[in-house]
């Protein structure tokens, strides 16, 4: 099963961190933040030598021969292991704190190059590899099992350095013998698909640029049939470098840039991903605000979440004391269900089957989708209220916004979201039964295409 949310929230992180344009000006600032990183190798290969000698020296002695020959240094040695260590601990700055730093020109750089060229296979796949480091800020520290710590630090950061300098030149190559994308004669990269233009970055065969057009065709029906086609529209790229992020898709605002993964298939939560992206796209490029924003459809939706959860008609479905719960191999059963902090929702208190005195706890939907069953069944109940999902409540105004896009575009959002929905985007909601014919037709549409 996908885990929607976690694709979401990666989609999230995308979104924000990068801005695609020119390769070559990309470079150039990846190549001045790595310069930044390096440590002067003259010092670093000093400062190696000298912990080498001191460890040496430690591993031949006693531990009382050990404690004569530190107490025997002269100022001069003395000074000379600070200034080491002091080149150890830039070394692993470099590497801690430098990486957070590489991450966004590294991100839009390798991006930029498989957006803007066709490259040779074994190239490519070199890019595609590359562009996996950049997805996330991250700060990795060296866990030190030997004596020498600073040999240590300094190792950590010469493995880091010719990663991103190797890097660096897998850039340099690709962009001297990549050849822009086109749509015409032989070798061609793009294709049409409906109001979009699919560019292969990846070298996919036409079969897998066939599952992609294929998705984005119903993407396009169903967005315009909703009287939202205005976000159908230029080039959407197709990549394989978003994998390890298990990303479907993703919409970089900055720039008005989709991509979408190669390996996708036109399933449901493909499609309604895609939509959702392109909600995002809706929010920034054509949303004027002047019939309401976001945020006040956010606080519409958190008062019907709030009587969803609370009031006197709630439909929240509890669990029981009794009920189960299997999970990592494990049973759980319930004790009771309580209000979580806040007010929030409802969390699940459990004991592990057989072992007396053991105690876990799950939000209450959480609980609910683990077993199978839907927490919010907005397909169901003809008068559902609250949020369409879990991430739209915990996204915020913009997430909430893209999810119910997506949500009406297919013909699924409630009629008690439509309506503020409606009136936030086209300034008048619908009639009863234009929306009923919208839903119909929604569905029909993603059933025949």
């Amino acid at each position: 099963m996908v885990d929607l949310l976690a694709l979401r929230v990666a989609n999230r992180f995308l979104r924000e961190s990068a801005a695609i344009g020119d390769p070559k000006d990309f470079l150039r600032e990846f190549e001045a933040a790595v310069l930044k990183l390096t440590q002067p190798p003259s010092k670093v290969e000093a400062a190696k030598e000298l912990f080498q000698k001191r460890l040496d020296v430690e591993l031949a002695a006693s531990r009382e021969e050990w404690t004569a020959y530190i107490q025997s240094q002269i100022p001069a040695e003395k000074q000379a292991f600070k200034d080491a260590s002091d080149v150890a601990y830039n070394c692993l700055f470099a590497v801690t704190q430098g990486s957070a730093r590489i991450v966004e020109p590294g991100h839009k750089l390798f991006l930029a190059i498989l957006q803007t060229y066709a490259l040779p296979p074994a190239l490519r796949k070199k890019v595609e590899i590359a562009s996996r480091t950049y997805l996330k800020k991250t700060q990795s520290r060296p866990k030190v099992k030997g004596r020498s710590s600073g040999l240590e630090y300094i190792a950590f950061y010469e493995k880091f350095l010719l990663l991103i300098n190797a890097h660096l030149t897998v850039a340099k190559e690709a962009v001297v013998k990549g050849k822009a994308h086109a749509e015409e004669g032989a070798g061609a990269t793009k294709i049409k698909a409906g109001p979009f233009t699919l560019v292969n970055t990846g070298g996919f065969s036409e079969k897998q640029m066939g599952d992609v057009a294929d998705v984005m065709h119903k993407v396009a029906s169903l967005a315009q049939s909703s009287g939202l086609g205005a976000v159908c529209y230029g080039e959407v790229q197709v990549t394989n470098t978003i994998s390890r992020a298990n990303v479907l898709a993703f919409y970089l605002i900055a720039n008005d840039e989709m991509f979408v993964r190669a390996n996708v298939k036109a399933t449901t939560d493909t499609v309604q991903t895609v939509l959702h992206e392109l909600g995002h796209r809706y929010e920034k490029k054509f949303l004027t605000n002047s019939h309401g924003t976001p945020a006040t459809l956010y606080r519409t939706l958190e008062g019907q979440e709030h009587e969803r959860t609370w009031g006197p008609k709630k439909k929240v479905k509890m669990a029981e004391p009794g009920d189960t719960l299997e999970a990592k191999g494990k049973t759980y059963v319930v004790t009771r269900t309580v209000p979580g902090p806040g007010l929030k929702g409802y969390k699940v208190l459990l004991t592990i089957k057989d072992k007396p005195g053991s105690s876990a706890t799950v939000p209450l939907d959480t609980f609910w989708e683990m077993k199978g069953e839907k927490a919010r069944d907005i397909d169901a109940d003809p008068e559902y209220i609250g949020f369409v999902s879990d991430y739209a409540k915990r996204g915020g105004p913009t997430e909430n916004f893209a999810e119910m896009f997506s949500y009406y575009c297919m013909g699924r959002l409630p009629t008690l979201q439509s309506v503020p929905f409606e009136a936030l985007v086209f300034g008048t909601g619908k009639t009863s039964h234009m929306r009923t014919v919208h839903r119909v037709a929604a569905r029909f549409l993603f059933v025949r295409l």
